[in-house]
């Protein structure tokens, strides 16, 4: 059987290859937009399956399993997505700076007879972004390491339970 990751991401590549998966990346690209009135868990569940089924389908081997998963940041119930561009990078980094918000993440298994997905969420809380972290982002340096941690880590299969 084959696994596929649909996912360009480098830490989960990582993560499969620390437990000893051999896999494949078919990353496919798609509209990552939030659909009006959609709540955060059902986004990350919904672009995890919708990559883990456009990955299957492009492998064209109905022995093949496809592993897709979405992350985002909410902050005061809305989904930071991915930023434009630096300035909107930065905009975000300030908000979130010195406050707590849910990290969501969906993933889902897609094969021959069907798609299978779970949603885990935790709250967590940023540093304050004083002036040096902030620099280094404006300079395009590394950003320090933070000390964000997960407070509640939660999975379910009604995602929604855990917005």
């Amino acid at each position: 059987m084959r696994l596929i990751l649909a996912s360009r991401s480098p830490r989960r590549a990582e993560l499969l290859t620390r437990i000893g998966l051999a896999f494949e990346v078919r990353a496919v690209d798609m509209d990552e937009s939030v659909l009006p009135g959609e709540e955060p868990a059902a986004y990350v569940v919904r672009l995890a399956a919708a990559k883990a089924a456009a990955a299957f389908a492009e492998a064209g081997a109905a022995d093949a399993l496809a592993l897709g998963a979405d992350t985002a940041v909410v902050l005061d119930g809305r989904v930071l997505g991915k930023p434009a561009d630096r300035a909107e990078a930065l905009g975000m980094l300030q908000a979130l700076s010195g406050r707590s918000h849910l990290v969501m993440t969906g993933v889902a298994v897609h094969g021959a007879r069907g798609t299978s997905s779970r949603c885990a969420g935790c709250s967590a809380h940023a540093p304050k972004a004083g002036r040096p972290p902030i620099r280094c982002f404006r300079r395009r340096r590394p950003l320090p390491r933070s000390s964000i941690r997960c407070r509640r880590a939660t999975m379910s299969d009604d995602c929604t339970k855990n917005g």
